[in-house]
């Protein structure tokens, strides 16, 4: 059985953080035309890396803050745990458990995250960002809401990283849960 040890497991919902394309943009998830020496707006470059490149947005931290109340929060992503490390301190965010998906196997129908989520969370609400959510993750998460286990998918685009507008739609949802 696969589970996750933390102080903040409980019956709150699940914030589950994609790290590439959410938080870091790079070169290569930006536009054809882009030009290395310019920084996407309302990004800096991320401090003490190999590739000059990476950029972070500062106001992230602040943004991700405003939700840890909300729910558990959690790094899925493949930068595994070194993911605080990547991100997590640059924000000034606590260092959050990683779902550890690369141990259950990767179905064609689904992918490991899902299947990790599935059975990680059984019967926890869940809102999820990750810029490389696939049709069949939508599926899921919309039978998964069907069978009265609410799960919300939130996508930034690559190239844009997280924007404010999806930290809104998450405290709105996240709230409506607390509601019932």
């Amino acid at each position: 059985m696969h589970k996750i040890e933390t102080p903040q497991s409980g019956d709150k919902p699940v914030l589950l953080l994609d790290v590439d394309g959410v938080f870091l943009v790079s070169p290569e998830m930006l536009a054809p035309d882009y030009k290395p020496q310019v920084c996407p707006e309302g990004f800096r470059l991320r401090p003490n890396t190999d590739n000059p490149y990476i950029f972070y947005n500062p106001d992230h931290g602040a943004w991700m803050r405003s939700l840890l109340v909300e729910a558990d929060t959690y790094y899925l992503t493949s930068l595994g745990p070194e993911a605080y490390e990547e991100v997590g301190d640059h924000l000034g965010l606590p260092r959050f458990a990683w779902v550890n998906y690369w141990a259950f196997p990767n179905t064609e129908a689904v992918g490991e995250r899902v299947t990790a989520v599935t059975a990680i969370f059984p019967g926890r609400a869940v809102v999820w960002v990750d810029d490389e959510h696939k049709p069949a993750a939508y599926a899921w998460a919309e039978e998964r809401t069907a069978n009265g286990t609410p799960t919300l998918l939130i996508q930034p685009e690559s190239e844009q990283g997280l924007q404010y507008e999806h930290v809104v739609q998450a405290k709105a949802w996240l709230g409506q849960l607390t509601v019932r």
